[in-house]
């Protein structure tokens, strides 16, 4: 009975312990691929175009508390997101914090991103069923 009683216990601790982040895949760093998926107007998407214009953009981390970090670092931009729920294949962004600097902007971006494809080293994120991004798996 008490080798029940421990295997149940020890089940619920499991349940309850740790991060509930899933897909597990989701959490670490992605750096931007430079490859992008737009919608057209009639609703189809287009083929990858690899953006040809370099800018140096800082890596994407979803971390396993809920927090996304840019370049490493929590943001502090307007609107930005600094936190993230996942359910099944959506991923529910924070309202971006508002502070004086910030009051005056319109923030106009959506709170949802789908996951299109999530493998050990690929990540495409729908932002807002307008543009997919791929991202690589950070090293």
């Amino acid at each position: 009975m008490k080798s029940i009683l421990s295997l149940v216990l020890v089940i619920l601790l499991a349940a309850c312990g740790g991060n509930n982040i899933k897909p597990k895949a989701l959490v670490g760093e992605w750096e931007n691929a430079y490859e992008k998926r737009r919608k057209d107007a009639k609703g189809e998407w287009s083929d990858w175009t690899t953006v040809t214009t370099y800018i140096l953009l800082p890596s994407l981390e979803f971390t396993s508390d809920g927090d996304i970090l840019w370049g490493g670092h929590t943001p502090t931009g307007c609107c930005t997101f600094t936190k993230y729920k996942v359910n099944k294949k959506t991923i529910k962004l924070s309202v971006p914090p508002v502070n004086a600097s910030c009051a005056a902007v319109n923030c106009a971006a959506c709170h949802e991103w789908t996951i299109e494809k999530l493998s050990n080293d690929i990540l495409e994120l729908n932002r807002c069923d307008e543009i997919i991004e791929r991202y690589k798996r950070a090293n």
